[in-house]
């Protein structure tokens, strides 16, 4: 699971080293915003599990609810990559590729399966981080002036 930052090479190659920095930085926002969807997060309102060998409980996300962080592995998965110019684009990646039984466990969260509904967290946490990369556009973009940071940002 993947969520990627991508700016046109016209604009790159104006102020290439202020965009590379940018796209990188908006990477890590972007990997902040979705790991603050699960962590501290709001109260979960799923099944209560008793954590073998501990006497404590463990209270899951409902559908709909971020995922619920119990052992912090998920959340610790998340990464991002530095900035590359990649054809016409210079992009970076907020990603995680933690596996579970060969599937990517953000797919499944966010997606759900036919067991499970969805546990979205990366549209979320995409959303939440818009307007701080945006910000770091604008502020980015003074020596070459964007009129419209918006149509520059786009999902992966």
């Amino acid at each position: 699971m993947s969520t990627e930052l991508r700016f046109h090479v016209s604009l790159a190659k104006a102020v290439e080293p202020a965009v590379m920095h940018v796209v990188e930085a908006g990477a890590v926002i972007v990997r902040e915003h979705v790991v603050d969807q699960m962590e501290p997060g709001p109260t979960r309102t799923g099944i209560t599990y008793p954590i073998p060998g501990t006497g404590a409980s463990y209270t899951a996300s409902a559908p709909g609810q971020p995922p619920a962080v119990r052992e912090g592995r998920y959340v610790a998965s998340w990464k991002s990559t530095p900035a590359v110019r990649n054809g016409d684009f210079v992009r970076a990646r907020a990603y995680t590729d933690l596996m579970v039984d060969g599937w990517v466990l953000g797919d499944l969260l966010e997606h759900g399966t036919i067991r499970m509904l969805p546990r979205p967290h990366v549209r979320p946490g995409m959303e939440a981080a818009r307007a701080d990369v945006e910000a770091l556009l604008v502020s980015a973009s003074r020596h070459a002036p964007v009129t419209n940071p918006s149509r520059l940002l786009g999902p992966g």
